[in-house]
């Protein structure tokens, strides 16, 4: 059960990562179609597919990375950046070469199917330089796509939990005024599940409680409904029930 609801989650991440390679493969062989560098559209569909397939492999690497070293200090993690971007530059053209042979291994021609120069010679060296102008832009935008991903989590995660803080300290102040009033936990069990529910909503919650009440089997008569905040201030009213069908104060 667990497995299955976590390939739910993954599976619409995996789907969104894909189309965004296909997405920038798309963008890029348009611009190389109408500037007439490449034609027809399907040939610079196929190089600029090739391009963004080699760095939809490397992201996960550098995401890696990042999480990795990420708590180090500045002084250590900017150098490690670099690092990744050097790396990731010599890396990149590697993956079509990679590709190319394979496709000779089987007999195919999938993408640009020129021959490339050999690894680590002075023609490849100077494509890998020329290149590194696009791969160096691209490798910043995927750490600081890891980071802004990175930073909404951490601030979704405390806000989750200074909710979770919030909740345990209104349901210690509700424990404390039943203590002094001596009260039973029955008597304060509507006010228990709407903080549970819902957290401290602020004014109205005294309303959601009410609501509650008058739907449960509770005498008529009067009751005393009473609120706290905001700051110090303490509220209350006195209700007339008659046959939980409205309160009138």
């Amino acid at each position: 059960m667990l497995t299955t609801a976590a390939t739910a989650r993954s599976t619409p991440r995996w789907i969104a990562y894909i189309g965004l390679w296909l997405l920038l493969s798309c963008v890029f062989a348009s611009q190389l179609y109408l500037a007439g560098y490449v034609t027809p559209w399907p040939r610079a569909f196929a190089a600029e597919a090739v391009y963004w397939f080699s760095w939809a492999l490397l992201a996960p690497a550098v995401f890696w990375m990042c999480r990795r070293l990420y708590r180090l200090p500045w002084t250590r993690y900017a150098p490690a950046l670099l690092m990744g971007a050097i790396v990731a530059a010599i890396l990149q053209p590697l993956i079509p070469q990679l590709l190319q042979t394979l496709q000779s291994w089987l007999h195919l021609c999938i993408g640009p199917c020129e021959t490339l120069p050999p690894w680590f010679s002075g023609a490849w060296l100077t494509q890998t330089v020329r290149v590194a102008g696009v791969n160096l832009p691209v490798y910043a935008g995927v750490v600081l796509a890891w980071h802004a991903a990175w930073y909404y989590r951490e601030s979704r995660d405390r806000q989750l939990q200074a909710m979770q803080l919030e909740s345990l300290l209104n349901q210690a102040q509700l424990q404390a005024l039943r203590s002094q009033l001596g009260l039973s936990d029955g008597d304060v069990r509507h006010s228990a599940t709407v903080l549970r529910e819902f957290g401290n909503i602020s004014s109205p919650t005294v309303f959601f409680v009410l609501e509650r009440a008058l739907a449960d089997t509770v005498p008529d008569g009067l009751w005393w409904m009473s609120s706290f905040g905001a700051g110090f201030s303490c509220h209350g009213a006195l209700l007339e029930v008659k046959g939980k069908t409205k309160a009138e104060s």
